[in-house]
This record gives structure tokens, sequence and C-alpha cells, in this order.
């Protein structure tokens, strides 16, 4: 079982802690990048799993971007255990 997340490369406190996480034992933590191929709309993500995927994971970490994420909930559908840092905001399901 490892600790997994992926996520895109924005702010300094993502960097710090996929750097800091680099060679960790049991730990998967790494960035995924946007990539538009064409202009027909055929574009790559290189490091992006699908949800489904990550589903699959015991340990799943969400890391604070510089923008909303909505990750969150879907995260904890899963069952898996969500290792979070505090959010700047507080976010409401129903």
């Amino acid at each position: 079982d490892v600790l997994f997340w992926r996520g895109a490369k924005i702010g300094g406190f993502r960097k710090q802690v996929v750097e800091s996480m680099a060679g960790v034992p049991y730990t998967d933590v790494g960035f995924m990048t946007w990539e538009s191929i064409s202009t027909a709309g055929v574009n790559s993500a290189p490091g992006c799993l699908p949800l489904w995927e990550h589903c699959g994971k015991r340990y799943l970490g969400f890391l604070q971007g510089t923008t909303y994420s909505s990750r969150l909930k879907y995260q904890l559908l899963c069952g898996s255990t969500v290792l979070a840092t505090r959010q700047s905001w507080g976010e409401w399901w129903t």
C-alpha cells in the first residue's frame, strides 16, 4: 500500500511537497502535465490516471492548490483513506 497523489504543477506548496516526498518509501507522488498536441482537440496528460485507478489505492493525498479543486468529494467516494492538507475554503455537500 502506498500514498498516492497526482495533480497539476501549480503553487509553491505542491512543488515543496512533491520534492520532499521524492524517494520516500511507500509513496507515489507526482505531477501530471497538460500538453496540447493539436488544434483538433487531441491532447495528452502524462502522469494522469483516471479516477477509477485512484480508487484502487488505499491511501490518497489531497493537496491544496491555488484555486478550488473538486477532487476531494470523489476521493471520499472511493472508500480510501484520504490524507488532506487544510483547505482555504469550506465545501458543503447534500
